[in-house]
């Protein structure tokens, strides 16, 4: 049978409107949905933590924040403690440590923090923060978690007993300066000024600390609140009346100890005021 060219295109016609009919009639196909990532840290700052996560991380790099820190904001070139540790996430949700908890303590540029400059230049000491970095093919990738350590004293601040007459102590932005009129050293004496809440310094205990060292007068002999990184205090390497004064002191505590000279290695009289940063372990 022959159709005209009218019967042709009216049976065109009928047949894409029954398409569309069945494809608005037909059962739609659910799309899987994908569950964002959720992330849950627990345990104290700086100290050992368990991670657990639930759903799919995203295509590029991220940050999930999970204690908003509220201390100095870490500056370009500045100071940076961090406690860091690694998780790889399987495309099935599967959590595996990569690396254990580690403590690096370094200057904030972006040659040493490599991919994680974006996530710590700008942050405010004390941020507890989770990245994650997404696989390029697969699904799955790697969690790291940060805490961001502060890089002064932090602590219950105690008021100055027994404060030796001619002697002030003073801070700008945290970092404390000295105000010295008739200051007479006779013996080594040690305050605690600040009393941190971390762990204790044990004999022949390595710390990272700043600290300022200045003469009789006031005259700053040297200070590491400036440098790039904290110093690096070895209880064996320092001259006794100073490994004496970081014994048994918590992380996080600002002491004074004063020195005379005949204990100091030096000419004269010494004012050294610490602040303990972190316990450490040489190599």
């Amino acid at each position: 049978m022959k159709f005209s060219r009218g019967q042709s295109i009216l049976a065109v016609a009928v047949a894409l409107l029954i398409g569309v009919l069945w494809g608005a009639l037909a059962p739609a196909q659910e799309v899987p949905e994908t569950k964002t990532l959720e992330l849950t840290v627990r345990g104290e700052f700086g100290a050992a933590l368990q991670l657990s996560a639930d759903g799919q991380m995203g295509e590029s790099p991220q940050t999930h924040l999970i204690i908003d820190g509220k201390g100095r904001e870490i500056q370009p070139g500045g100071q940076l403690l961090y406690v860091a540790s690694s998780y790889g996430y399987s495309a099935s949700g599967t959590l595996t440590p990569v690396t254990e908890q580690e403590l690096v303590v370094t200057s904030a540029t972006n040659e040493k923090l490599g991919e994680l400059a974006p996530f710590i230049i700008g942050r405010r000491e004390g941020t507890r923060e989770v990245i994650e970095f997404p696989h390029a093919q697969g699904g799955g990738g790697e969690l790291v978690v940060l805490d961001l350590l502060p890089s002064l004293a932090h602590g219950e601040m105690r008021e100055w007993a027994n404060q030796p007459a001619g002697l002030q102590i003073s801070e700008a932005d945290g970092v404390p300066a000295l105000s010295v009129d008739g200051l007479d050293i006779t013996r080594t004496d040690l305050f605690t000024l600040t009393v941190g809440s971390g762990a204790q310094v044990a004999a022949k205990q390595s710390v990272w600390a700043n600290y300022l060292l200045a003469n009789e007068k006031g005259e700053v002999i040297e200070s590491t609140y400036g440098n790039p990184e904290p110093a690096f205090i070895n209880p064996d390497e320092v001259f006794p009346a100073l490994s004496n004064a970081i014994l048994d002191q918590r992380i996080g505590s600002r002491v004074i100890t004063l020195v005379p000279a005949s204990e100091a290695r030096g000419a004269s009289d010494m004012i050294i005021v610490i602040d303990l940063l972190a316990l450490a372990t040489e190599g």
